[in-house]
Order: C-alpha cells, then structure tokens, then sequence
C-alpha cells in the first residue's frame, strides 16, 4: 500500500482503525485487524496492531516493545489525533502466546472453547511483509500459562464446539476451511466450524460431535479443496454418520478465482440471503466431491470415474472417432506450435496429452498415512484408458463442418459448437477462435 504523506494527515480527524491504518500506510491482515510500522520507535517491519472492538474503541499494541503512551505520542507527532473516548489500551495477547514465532508477528488468534464455553485453546496467526503466514496451536497449559502445541496426540476439538452444542437439532453447521471463513459466516447468522491446524489437518480433528446433524461443506476454490472435503467425508464415515445428512456447496458455480474462499466471497458483496441461495448438491461417495480416489489394483474404477467427472466438466474437449480418440486443434491459437499453417485439424490424443489434462481438470487422491493426499494422475491410466476402444463414453464426433448444412432429418444445423444429434462440431472461425483463447 502506499504510504500517506504527512501533510495529508495534519488535519484529518482519525475515529477508526482503519483510518490510522491508512495514514500510516499499513495494512489489513484479517476483518478489522490492521499492522503498520509503529511510529514511536525506528521499525522496518510493521510491529504495531491497530483494532477496534465491536462498540468503536480503537486497540493499539506494540508487539516490539513500544509503551503505551509513547505510541499516542508518537501518533500525535505526525497530526494523528484521536478522541479519548474512541481509544482503549489492548487486551493483549492471552497469557503465554507469544508476539512473535519465527520472525513471523503476531496478527490474530481464535479462541476455541469446549461444550460449556470453557476456553481450551487459541490457534494464532503470525506473518510479517508477503511471506507466508503460518498459524501456531496454543493448546498446552503449564503453571497459568499457554503453551505451543497440541496436549495429547488425540483427535483435537473443531471450532466453535460451544456454539455447535447450542444449536438446535435441525440447524445446519457449515464446515469451512480456517476459522477466518467460520467466522465469517458466524456474522451472518450461521454456525460454522473448521479443523485446527487448517485444510492440511482435518483427519486430526473429532467431528463426532457433528454425527446425525445436518452438515455443509464449503471448500476452497482449489484441489486442496477438494482434499480437505474428501477427508471430511472420510472422517464421517468413519463415525457412522449417515451421507444423506452431508451436503456441499458448488464451489465451481460461485466465479471464484483460483484459491479464494468463503470469506472472498462475503466480501464480494454477498449476504445471509445469497448464502441460503447457493447450490448445493449432496454427498454420497468421493466422486460427488469432485474427486477420484486411486486404490490399488482398482485402476478400472479410477478410469470410470475420471471419465464421468471430465465429461461433465469438459463435454467437449476430446471424442471417439472410428476407434480413435481425438481432440480439435486450432494451431493458430495453440502454444508450442509445430505446425507452420493454422488450419483447425484432429489430432490423436496421446498418453502425455490425456494425463496433462487429467492433471489439470480433475483431481486425484490416495490414501497416505492415515488420510488422503493429492497426486497426479498414474501415467497407467490414461493408457489403459486410450486401449479400452468400444468402451468409451465419450461424444463420437462424426465430422466437422464449417457453415450451416441440412441434417439428415432436415432440419438445418447452424449454431456453432458440437451437435448430439449428428456427431457434428459446426466450427465457427471467430466463435472457436475466441474459446480457444479463453482455455490457454
């Protein structure tokens, strides 16, 4: 972000949090949470967190040292000046988490609480400039204080367990990944819930307490998305709760961009009314999440089920053709070409080409180590899938033309695109052109 100049901030009046981040030139790491280079000592990476509480009340914290009264002053050096009322000393960190982990400072931390509301630990956020972030358990406790780490090596509580337990029997709980999401469905209206440790950890999680209630999964927008939804579902099963109570929201229907997620989606403009308005469909086995789980010895299932899924996320991206199966080629708009002209071809569809798209269009998972983990598509499959002639499912593709003509019928083919009816692709130039473009 850049900086403001000092002579835009002398006689501005500052009431928010989000005013004394801009003029400081910070940013936001979560809602309402901001950090920026704390003016009362020489900082070079942002130290100073600015909040504000849900009545108006402005925090202030120093995370490298800074006191209190040294910060206000320093604000009001620089033409800051904030009413008494709005402001209030930081709560500070809860006992024993620490300000700093890892270079990385402290930006936020959830508070997780059991059936009764007791607090059993915090998952705390850290980063610092455009590294990573990384969130750090402080669910160990030792003479009063907080401790890094998990207590046991058992199945660790979901979040917001307490508001979980006060739900009635028929409300749905919406499962997300990171409570930055839960939350922000929480401000909405809704009850949701997420594993500790994120996306990476939801086998390690106890989701009993979600057993033979009516559940949503809401992923992120990405294949390890669709992992974590996977070892949800695996952990359901694993408690004997019934798939008919299981539910997903169709994250491919939603616009994202790659990686965003429910909270990105909230921010878009959406509300509670959108929310209960979203497509849903129901969960019955690991296709249904959009995924194919490779077993051993168990290939010709996994051949199936990648040809379902890529039929109906791409109908038309390659055919049967007189035992064949081929792809439409337009050279001109193709990367790498090794063709001088740009007429449109067929071409036959090779191993390589079938298992780069498998890579890029679907996802495959494999039990590792007690949960499942993304890899790539087995080069076997794509082919014993090109082998298997006779058994395809794919759309034949009988010709292509290149303006309107009479099907047998009579009736006249003009809309371009693939026509079920005769097998035949009407390429239109421009039209074919303009999508071939869209899926560089």
């Amino acid at each position: 972000m850049k900086r403001t100049r000092k002579s835009q901030i002398e006689t501005k009046n500052i009431s928010s949090a989000s005013e004394i981040a801009l003029a400081l030139g910070g940013t936001e790491k979560s809602p309402g949470q901001y950090m920026a280079l704390c003016p009362a000592h020489n900082d070079k990476n942002p130290s100073l967190s600015i909040g504000e509480t849900s009545d108006g009340k402005i925090l202030l914290h120093c995370f490298a040292g800074c006191k209190y009264g040294d910060v206000i002053g320093a604000l009001e050096n620089k033409g800051i000046s904030i009413t008494g009322q709005q402001l209030k000393r930081s709560p500070g960190l809860p006992d024993g988490v620490q300000s700093e982990h890892d270079g990385k400072l402290y930006v936020a931390h959830w508070t997780y609480r059991n059936e009764q509301g007791e607090t059993v630990g915090y998952v705390v956020r850290y980063e610092i400039g455009m590294e990573k972030k990384i969130f750090i358990p402080y669910f160990k406790k030792q003479d009063g204080q907080w401790r890094a780490g998990y207590p046991t090596k058992g199945k660790r509580q979901i979040y917001n367990l307490d508001k979980i337990s006060q739900a009635h029997d028929e409300e749905e709980i919406w499962i997300v990944e990171g409570e930055k999401c839960a939350d922000a469905l929480a401000k909405l209206g809704f009850v949701a819930t997420t594993s500790p440790s994120g996306s990476n950890a939801a086998v390690k999680a106890d989701w009993t307490p979600l057993a033979h209630r009516r559940v949503i999964i809401w992923r992120d927008n990405d294949q390890a998305g669709k992992v974590f939804a996977s070892n949800v579902f695996h952990a359901f099963e694993e408690v004997g709760e019934s798939t008919l109570n299981i539910e997903q929201i169709d994250v491919d229907k939603l616009g994202l961009n790659e990686k965003e997620d429910v909270y990105d989606w909230i921010e878009g403009g959406n509300g509670r009314k959108d929310v209960l308005s979203l497509p849903r469909t129901t969960i019955a086995e690991y296709k249904d999440l959009g995924v194919i789980v490779v077993e051993p010895g168990k290939t010709y299932r996994a051949m199936d089920e990648a040809e379902e899924l890529l039929l109906k996320k791409k109908p038309n991206e390659i055919f049967q053709r007189v035992g064949m199966v081929v792809r439409i080629l337009n050279q001109k708009f193709e990367k790498n070409s090794i063709y001088k002209d740009s007429s449109i071809k067929l071409l036959n569809v090779k191993s390589g080409y079938l298992t780069d798209l498998l890579n890029r269009e679907l996802t495959f998972v494999q039990w590792k180590n007690d949960e499942y983990k993304n890899i790539d598509p087995p080069g076997k499959i794509a082919d014993r899938y090109l082998s298997r002639a006779g058994h395809w499912k794919l759309n034949p593709l009988n010709g292509l033309i290149f303006a309107p003509t009479l099907r047998l019928d009579g009736t006249v083919l003009e809309r371009s695109g693939y026509d079920k009816d005769s097998g035949i692709y009407y390429v239109d130039s421009v039209d074919f052109a303009i999508k071939i473009k869209t899926n560089m």
